[in-house]
């Protein structure tokens, strides 16, 4: 079990594997929550707001997981979809709002 970007940068059939999983659902997913949770909380980005706005991406993604996978897929990789959003609405709460004076919070 490897994690897309180690796919690709391992390359061979993981690798494009990796580059398929990154192109068709990752940047999809990202477009179609992330940029209307953007527009929606942009006035009020605190941590937890960003917190609480990757759980979410997270938990949706595990859901759209579990209509396309069997249940046990589904349970066994949900912990780490919810866990991958949870970190990514901190790393953005750290990049793009923290130490960033033009930022609203």
């Amino acid at each position: 079990m490897r994690l897309p970007l180690a796919g690709l940068i391992l390359g061979g059939r993981a690798g494009a594997w990796a580059l398929e999983m990154i192109l068709f659902v990752s940047v999809p997913l990202t477009v179609l929550m992330g940029v209307p949770l953007y527009f929606a909380f942009r006035r009020k980005r605190s941590v937890v707001v960003c917190a609480v706005a990757g759980l979410f991406t997270g938990v949706v993604g595990a859901l759209c997981f579990l209509a396309v996978t069997n249940p046990l897929a589904a349970l066994r990789w949900s912990p780490l979809f919810v866990g991958a959003g949870l970190v990514s609405g901190l790393v953005f709460w750290r990049i793009a709002v923290r130490g960033n004076p033009n930022a609203a919070t």
